[in-house]
C-alpha cells in the first residue's frame, strides 16, 4: 500500500503562471514517487483539469469577507497572510479529511495555511501525521526590505480581490511603512513558531533555509531548490545576431513574469523608466512576456516596446531573446526565471536581489548590476557574441551541476524517508515491549500546547 499525503494550499498551480505554482508543482510531482496526494484547495471553482498526480481534490470556499474582518480585528497575532485566508469551517474541514484519509504527511502551502495544519493537530489531540510547511520563502525579510524602498507594495498577494477589497487596499497603502513593520513583526514570529513547531520545513534558498535552522536549532528546515530538466529543453544554437546595418552588433533583450504582482511590475517600470530611454539608441529591442495590468499595457505601447502578453510556451519568448534583464527592486528567495532563463542559454543580466541563494559567479554565469549606469554598461559588453557565448554555456553548465531535477526530487524524498523512519523508532521505543502507544507527532516533545491564533 502506498503512503499518503495530503497538501493544503489557497493556489491551484496549474497550468503553472507564476515561480510560486512551479514550486508548488515540482514539489507535488517529486512527493508523487512515494506518495498518493490528496489536494486541499482553498479557492473559488472547482479545477477543470486535474494533474495525474493528484489522487483526489477537496474544494473548500475561501473566508467571507466578514470573517477576514473578524480575523483582522480579533486575531492580532496573526500574520495579514493568514488572516486572509482563515476560516473555522476550513479549519473543521481539514481536520475532517485528515482522519478520513488518515494520511502519512500532511504539507500546508506557507505560512499562510499553517493555521490550518496547527488546527489539525489540536483537533487530533497528537495522533496526527507529520506535519511539514513548503515555506517558499521568508516573506518577513520581503516585507522589511521594502521599508527602504519606494516601490508598490502587493499587500494581498494572490487573495481574489472583491470590489470591498479593491476599496480597502489603497487605504492600506496609504499606511504603508506602518502595514509593513507590523506585518514583518508578525510574519517573523509566525515563521519562528513554525519552523520550531512543525516536523519539518523547505525552503526554495539554502540562505534562507540556514538563517531559519540558525533560528530554529531544533528544528528539520531543508532547502528544495527550483530545478530545470535540461534533457526537456532544447539548446538552440545561437547565431551571431548582427543586424548587417549595425555596429556594434544588434541585441535582443527581455523580461518575464506576472507583472500584476508587486515584485515583477516594479521591476518592469524599473525597466521602462531607467533603462528602455536609452537602450533604442544603442541598438537594443526590449520584449516583455507575462500577464500585466492595463495601465502596464498602455506603458508598453507609448515607449513602442514588444509585449507578448502570456505565453502558453516559454520556447516562444526565449527563442526570441538574447539577454534576460531582470532588475528586481525586491523580493527573496531564489528567482525561478533566472534559472530558467541559464537553462534555454539566454545570458542573464540582475542584480544581488535576483541571484539570492544561487552559488553562480558574477561574470561567469552570469552578469550583474546595481545602478542604471552599470545595467547599461553591461549591455554594451552583452552585446558581443563571442561575451554571450562564454556566459550562455557557462550558465547551463551551472544548472546542470546545482539545479538538476533529479538530483533535487532525490534529496527531498530521502529526506522525507529518513524522517519517517526516525519517527517510526520513536515511536516504537516510546512503546516499549507492549506495544500500546500509537504514533503521534515527530516534533511534538518541541510544541507549545497550541500555536494557532484562530
Amino acid at each position: 500500500m502506498r503512503n499518503k499525503l495530503v497538501y493544503i494550499s489557497t493556489r491551484w498551480p496549474w497550468p503553472i503562471r507564476s515561480g510560486r505554482e512551479f514550486m508548488i508543482s515540482q514539489g507535488l510531482n517529486a512527493l508523487n514517487i512515494d506518495y498518493d496526494i490528496t489536494y486541499v484547495y482553498i479557492g473559488e471553482k472547482y479545477p477543470p483539469e486535474i494533474p495525474k498526480i493528484i489522487k483526489d481534490v477537496v474544494v473548500l470556499k475561501p473566508p467571507s469577507p466578514l470573517q477576514v474582518l473578524v480575523n483582522l480585528i480579533s486575531r492580532r497575532s496573526a500574520a495579514l497572510q493568514e488572516a486572509l485566508f482563515y476560516s473555522p469551517q476550513n479549519g473543521r474541514e481539514c481536520s475532517d479529511i485528515v482522519k478520513a484519509v488518515k494520511p502519512d504527511i500532511l504539507i500546508c502551502d506557507m505560512v499562510r495555511t499553517a493555521s490550518y495544519a496547527f488546527r489539525v493537530r489540536d483537533d487530533t489531540s497528537g495522533q496526527c501525521p507529520l506535519i511539514g510547511c513548503d515555506m517558499d520563502d521568508l516573506l518577513s525579510r520581503r516585507y522589511k526590505q521594502l521599508q527602504t524602498s519606494a516601490t508598490k507594495v502587493d499587500f494581498f498577494g494572490t487573495y481574489d480581490r472583491s470590489i470591498f477589497w479593491s476599496f480597502i487596499e489603497p487605504m492600506l497603502a496609504l499606511a504603508r511603512n506602518l502595514v509593513l513593520r507590523q506585518e514583518a513583526r508578525r510574519m517573523a514570529r509566525r515563521e519562528l513558531m513554525v519552523g520550531r513547531s512543525f516536523d519539518f520545513v523547505y525552503l526554495v534558498s539554502k540562505h534562507e533555509a540556514n538563517l531559519l535552522e540558525y533560528n530554529c536549532p531544533q528544528g528539520r528546515i531543508i532547502h528544495f531548490p527550483p530545478a530545470i530538466e535540461l534533457n526537456h529543453i532544447s539548446r538552440r544554437t545561437r547565431e551571431d545576431n548582427t543586424d548587417p546595418a549595425s555596429t556594434p552588433p544588434y541585441l535582443r533583450v527581455g523580461f518575464i513574469g506576472d507583472m500584476r504582482t508587486s515584485v515583477n511590475q516594479n521591476a518592469a517600470l524599473f525597466i521602462l523608466d531607467k533603462l528602455s530611454p536609452v537602450m533604442a539608441s544603442r541598438n537594443i529591442s526590449l520584449i516583455f512576456a507575462g500577464r500585466a495590468p492595463k495601465f502596464l499595457v498602455e506603458r508598453f505601447k507609448s515607449a513602442n516596446v514588444n509585449y507578448m502578453g502570456f505565453v502558453t510556451k516559454v520556447d516562444d519568448f526565449y527563442g526570441s531573446i538574447d539577454l534576460l534583464l531582470a532588475p528586481y527592486q525586491s523580493g527573496t528567495g531564489i528567482k525561478i526565471k533566472i534559472i530558467e532563463a541559464m537553462a534555454y542559454g539566454a545570458v542573464v543580466l540582475t542584480n544581488s536581489i535576483g541571484v539570492e541563494g544561487l552559488d553562480a559567479r558574477a561574470g561567469c554565469e552570469f552578469l550583474i548590476a546595481e545602478t542604471v549606469d552599470a545595467y547599461l554598461d553591461a549591455l554594451d559588453l552583452a552585446r558581443l557574441p563571442g561575451i554571450r557565448t562564454e556566459l550562455s554555456r557557462n550558465a547551463r553548465a551551472y544548472i546542470d551541476a546545482s539545479h538538476s531535477l533529479n538530483d533535487v526530487t532525490k534529496s527531498l524524498l530521502s529526506f522525507l524517508r529518513a524522517l519517517r523512519k526516525a519517527n517510526e523508532l520513536a515511536a516504537a521505543k516510546e512503546a516499549g515491549p507492549t506495544g500500546q502507544t500509537p504514533i503521534s507527532c515527530g516534533n511534538s516533545a518541541l510544541r507549545p500546547p497550541s500555536c494557532n491564533p484562530f
